[in-house]
């Protein structure tokens, strides 16, 4: 019963996509993914990665929004950052 019941809540999960909670003002679709958290430069400025984008600095003053999965996230058009999304604390 317990492995049905897990298997049944890893389906959930996956069947929610990333994509349905950033916003229409971020995202078109494939401008939002997830990104590791590197950390900060010497200016404070956030330093993230992915597969997709690399590495990419992320100014101290760009406005922070909420990640709704406790992780970073980052959306990006034509070389230029859209959104961030950084974990809240608590």
């Amino acid at each position: 019963m317990k492995t049905i019941l897990l298997l049944g809540l890893g389906l959930l999960l996956k069947a929610t996509p990333v994509h349905s909670w950033y916003p229409l003002t971020c995202c078109s679709g494939n401008d939002c993914m997830e990104v590791n958290f590197l950390g900060r430069s010497y200016k404070n400025d956030y330093i993230v990665q992915n597969e997709t984008f690399g590495l990419v600095t992320v100014p101290h003053d760009f406005p922070i929004r909420p990640s709704q999965d406790h992780k970073y996230h980052i959306c990006i058009r034509d070389s230029r950052i859209l959104c961030f999304f950084v974990p809240t604390l608590g």
